[in-house]
């Protein structure tokens, strides 16, 4: 996908650029407030999943996650 033409309103400096994307990208946006308490238990689960924590390390993580993410 290339941006050749104008770039709306509001559009960021980054996306402007002619630039394509690789088809494989994977785009993030902001979670709304609503949408954030409602995931935030699979947001936690998928912060700790990754992590190579000793048992009992992973829920302090986990807590902190969730503390940082309200």
């Amino acid at each position: 996908m290339r941006c050749d033409g104008p770039a709306p309103a509001g559009t960021p400096a980054a996306a402007r650029g002619s630039t394509p994307f690789p088809a494989n990208a994977v785009r993030l946006r902001r979670l709304n407030r609503w949408q954030a308490e409602t995931l935030r238990e699979d947001l936690a689960d998928l912060y700790v999943e990754p992590s190579r924590a000793r048992p009992g390390e992973e829920y302090r993580g986990r807590e902190t996650f969730l503390r940082r993410l309200t």
